[in-house]
């Protein structure tokens, strides 16, 4: 007859706990193992040990060394709860789960708020590239190659960082810049157009209405009669 709560699922449980704690043994010298010694260890003893894994937690792998450097009086405390868990207790093995993934969560938001500032940098030198060379034709696959992500990943992110997708910044960003050269600088229309890369005068003059409510040849006229003005005046 089984007794209460000797399910036969939590005793495997139990035994793959307790070979865990034998690896990590001969990982990190002073975890008790399943091999030899005793399974108890005492508060302060678990302390310590717990500080001795943050110190040489995965110390090859860089991203994981982020967490390790970051790892806080919390999860160092929850490192020793697992190690005086007893592994024969099928409630401290529920205990041991709920502690390791509190540590696995923690550590995974840890990492994702040190790579944030670096995918930023990247949109940003995106950016910069895409403004030094509006004319080009780009492809999204050449925006997601330059900010050193995938595609869908660029799209999501370049939306949160600027408001808008890649093309549309692009298209605001030749815009502005065509808006610049007719208005400002008295060129051509059909030689703005073709500069920034719009397929034809047509198409530049319809993109240019829709953002700024007129065409650009009328544009030019008012920044004409404007500055017509301001030389009578003087």
């Amino acid at each position: 007859m089984r007794r209460y709560g000797q399910h036969p699922a939590i005793k495997r449980d139990a035994g793959l706990c307790r070979a865990r704690r034998g690896s990590l043994g001969r990982a990190w010298p002073g975890v008790p193992s399943a091999g030899g010694g005793s399974d108890h260890v005492s508060p302060r003893s678990a302390g310590a040990r717990a500080g001795y894994w943050f110190d040489g937690l995965f110390a090859g792998e860089e991203k994981l060394r982020q967490i390790q450097v970051a790892a806080d009086p919390r999860s160092i405390r929850l490192v020793a709860e697992i190690l005086r868990a007893d592994p024969a207790d099928p409630l401290d093995i529920l205990r041991i789960e709920a502690a390791a993934q509190d540590i696995f969560l923690r550590g995974i938001a840890l990492l994702n708020d040190a790579e944030e500032p670096s995918r930023r940098d990247r949109l940003m030198h995106l950016a910069e590239m895409l403004e030094a060379d509006l004319g080009h034709d780009w492809t999204l696959a050449e925006m997601a190659r330059l900010a050193g992500m995938s595609a869908r990943n660029l799209t999501g992110r370049f939306g949160r960082e600027f408001g808008t997708t890649p093309f549309d910044w692009l298209r605001q960003r030749r815009l502005l810049r065509a808006r610049d050269m007719v208005v400002g600088e008295g060129v051509a229309i059909s030689a703005a157009a073709s500069e920034l890369g719009f397929s034809s005068p047509a198409h530049f003059s319809t993109a240019f209405r829709a953002m700024f409510g007129e065409a650009p040849s009328r544009a030019r006229r008012a920044a004409e009669r404007a500055s017509a003005r301001n030389s009578a005046v003087r």
